[in-house]
């Protein structure tokens, strides 16, 4: 009963994290259309039902850390759904391991997968994306040039007070500026800019080999089990009369009798396409040139009616590339730039 509950539970938690990711994937808050409505209706979904338990006042507190501020919340639930199918699969999948599908070897190779993509979440977690907070900050991360369009010389933070290079943004969660800003992760909390892109790059990669190794390792298996029990010559009875073998009986069979085992292909399968989705999206903005947030400033911008402009942060494909796995704010002409006005703030400050 007990191990029923907590697959029911861990299936609702992969359900509500790929609609989630989604949604965070594919869905413009502030555009137009149904999805929008449904997805500002999901946001606004939390902040009501605090309301409505613990009243509005301490409803709207809570709902503006959940949504607004930097919390644990979902690196909790990113443990919880790492964890927990793990821990599922290490009950189901390994005492099926060694068998004809697969060898001894995916034992500690799964492990080893699964230990690479909570490195990698720990460092999306941890890398700094390169906050803007003062003049020498602002020399690190000025590199790219103000296109006249998106961003323009000479422009300050209102609410931070620091000067803004091109690119950057001021993140409404973190409340600090951001160099070449992305979003806002809230499963890694933290923004994600400049010096954290390729980490947070790495992280969707390793998650989506990890779900695709985990849904072929759960279809292998299932394809062992109809093989051993040669369920495609069996003879299915539905009451007293006799049903053929096809493949949708051996489905429907596998799916009562291998309950938990179809449960971790199918979660594997659903949020791996998600996960793999939204890292397809990452790499069409890095082919581009653009960020999130810059995607979505364009696309503001055409339905304003706006003439077209060149995007001049577009470099090629593969300079693009280096853009994101060499950050300029890396490379020695940046760090010098950033110690020399470090020593220049020293020396006034002396």
């Amino acid at each position: 009963m007990w191990l029923a509950l907590l697959q029911a539970g861990l299936l609702a938690s992969y359900g509500s994290a790929a609609a989630a990711l989604f949604l965070v994937a594919c869905v413009e808050p502030e555009g137009d259309g149904r999805l929008a409505e449904v997805a500002n209706w999901l946001f606004d979904t939390p902040e009501r039902l605090l309301r409505a338990c613990v009243g509005a006042r301490r409803g709207a507190r809570c709902a503006a850390y959940l949504c607004d501020e930097p919390n644990p919340v979902l690196q909790l639930l990113y443990l919880l759904l790492v964890g927990g199918g793990y821990g599922l699969a290490v009950a189901d999948m390994y005492p099926r391991v060694p068998c004809a599908a697969l060898g001894p070897h995916h034992r500690p190779a799964a492990l080893a997968l699964v230990l690479f993509c909570l490195g990698t979440w720990a460092k999306a977690c941890a890398a700094p994306p390169g906050y803007v907070v003062d003049a020498a900050t602002f020399a690190k991360h000025d590199n790219y040039a103000y296109d006249g369009c998106l961003y323009e010389a000479g422009g300050t933070c209102p609410t931070t007070g620091v000067p803004k290079p091109a690119r950057a943004k001021f993140c409404r969660t973190t409340r600090r500026v951001v160099a070449r800003f992305d979003h806002f992760c809230p499963w890694v909390n933290n923004a994600v800019g400049e010096e954290n892109y390729r980490w947070f790059l790495l992280f969707l990669a390793s998650h989506a080999l990890l779900l695709a190794y985990g849904a072929a390792c759960a279809a292998l298996l299932l394809r062992d089990v109809v093989d051993a029990k040669q369920l495609m010559r069996a003879t299915f009875y539905l009451g007293d009369a006799p049903v053929a073998a096809t493949r949708g009986v051996v489905v429907h069979y596998l799916l009562h009798t291998e309950r938990l085992l179809c449960a971790l292909l199918l979660a594997c399968a659903v949020l791996g396409a998600v996960v793999a989705g939204f890292l397809g999206y990452h790499l069409r903005l890095v082919w581009r040139g653009r960020t999130t947030n810059e995607h979505y400033k364009w696309r503001r911008r055409a339905r304003g009616g706006a003439a077209p402009a060149a995007n001049v942060y577009d470099l090629g494909a593969l300079r693009n590339a280096r853009e994101v796995l060499f950050p300029r704010s890396r490379r020695p002409d940046a760090l010098a730039r950033h110690r020399a006005a470090a020593n220049l703030k020293r020396e006034k400050g002396d």
